[in-house]
């Protein structure tokens, strides 16, 4: 997606299609993309989960890992994405088919399920919601995050800030890449640490 907008502001000529024979209804690679604020706020379910504020199938510890797949479990096109994006954006986005890259697969996206069942959680906001988003933070962040390329300022945080950030709208485009880890010792803490939070 990031690609689809620098092509959309001139900072890429084009974006690079790899592979348009695949079984799929355009030919195109298909991915499960999620809306960056359902992803932020799947992981904060996650995290709730794991300070135990929510009950997985009755008492539990919540301590060693656990995984759930974030995902909307339906697929988008590279075709869609780019028609998607010139509908949220109104600027073509001119494009070039090139082979298929080695280790690609045509069809690709999550299962959900678990997510939903366990943290309560789906994601509620669709391609174009998504599109029109990822056009306005494009405009308004032209030099991205901090003139990093990823954004990459990380530090660690409480959960509660991090749920006080994503209530205010504090949460930047990138700042739903969470990693969450669980300390032992005298006193148990869970951490998390967000790219780009402000």
């Amino acid at each position: 997606m990031a690609c689809l907008a620098q092509v959309a502001v001139g900072k890429l000529p084009e974006l690079a299609v790899f592979g348009n024979d695949y079984p799929t209804p355009d030919g195109t690679g298909v991915r499960d993309y999620i809306h960056v604020v359902d992803l932020a706020e799947g992981h904060l379910c996650a995290l709730r989960a794991l300070q135990g504020l929510q009950d997985l199938h009755g008492p539990t510890s919540h301590t060693g890992a656990h995984v759930w797949n974030l995902g909307t479990g339906q697929g988008y096109s590279v075709l869609e994405m780019v028609r998607a994006f010139e509908a949220a954006s109104g600027r073509p986005i001119p494009y070039r088919l090139a082979p298929r890259r080695p280790g690609d697969i045509a069809t690709c996206y999550s299962d959900p399920t678990k997510a939903e069942r366990e943290l309560g959680w789906k994601a509620q906001r669709g391609l174009a919601e998504m599109m029109r988003d990822a056009w306005r933070w494009q405009q308004m962040s032209p030099g991205g995050m901090g003139g990093s390329a990823w954004g990459a300022r990380w530090r660690p945080c409480r959960p509660r800030d991090v749920e006080q950030k994503a209530a205010l709208g504090r949460l930047s485009a990138f700042g739903a890449h969470l990693r969450v880890f669980r300390r032992f010792g005298r006193r148990k803490t869970t951490w998390a640490t967000i790219d780009g939070a402000r």
